[in-house]
């Protein structure tokens, strides 16, 4: 799974920050990232939740979704962004606690997956197999990886991708893009079977 230093690179390239790496065998590695001396600021006052709410993201208040990291500070850090948007979201750390939810109908109608997650399984893979519990299950990959074989996988799945870094507005279009077509598939299933 590596240490993410591709992700670093482009960040640090986007920024026009000047990304160091020394290695020395059997001693260590450093890097360093340059970043340019600025005076303090006064940042400006953050715009109220209500505000926020009230945005394009607002389908996402009470969502019910399933995301799935084996990496504990990820997890931490994207279910609170999750949770600020309104999210209803339940976290797990393996595939096996994921499948365990469909498999016993508690999995929710969509599903917010990292690619890389264990020796046993890719997020791909659990997407197919909560899908087998749960067909018509939206998902939403999160991977660093630009393989052209993974985008071909996630394209034939009708799975949507996310880059990582993962940029908040990209996360949040795509939430809402999905939970607009849950609600719609809810209300015309409904009334496709109204007598």
């Amino acid at each position: 799974q590596g240490l993410g230093l591709a992700i670093v690179q482009r960040i640090a390239t986007s920024l026009n920050h000047e990304l160091k790496l020394a290695s020395v065998p059997g001693l260590g590695t450093m890097m360093s990232i340059m970043l340019p001396l600025v005076e303090k600021t006064q940042l400006p006052e953050p715009a109220n939740d209500a505000v926020r709410v009230a945005g394009p993201g607002r389908k996402l208040e009470n969502l019910p979704l399933i995301f799935i990291d084996d990496e504990p500070d990820i997890r931490k850090a994207l279910s609170g962004l999750l949770a600020r948007w309104g999210v209803d979201v339940q976290v797990c750390a393996s595939p096996q606690e994921v499948l365990g939810l469909y498999r016993n109908g508690q999995g929710t109608r969509l599903l917010l997956a990292d690619f890389f997650l264990s020796d046993t399984m890719d997020g791909l893979q659990l997407i197919a197999a909560c899908r087998a519990e749960m067909p018509g299950l939206k998902a939403l990959l999160i991977t660093a990886d630009r393989d052209e074989g993974v985008l071909q996988r996630a394209n034939d799945l009708d799975v949507t991708v996310i880059h990582k870094p993962v940029r908040p507005a990209a996360l949040r279009a795509a939430l809402s893009h999905l939970a607009g077509m849950i609600e719609f598939l809810r209300v015309f299933t409904r009334w496709w079977l109204l007598p």
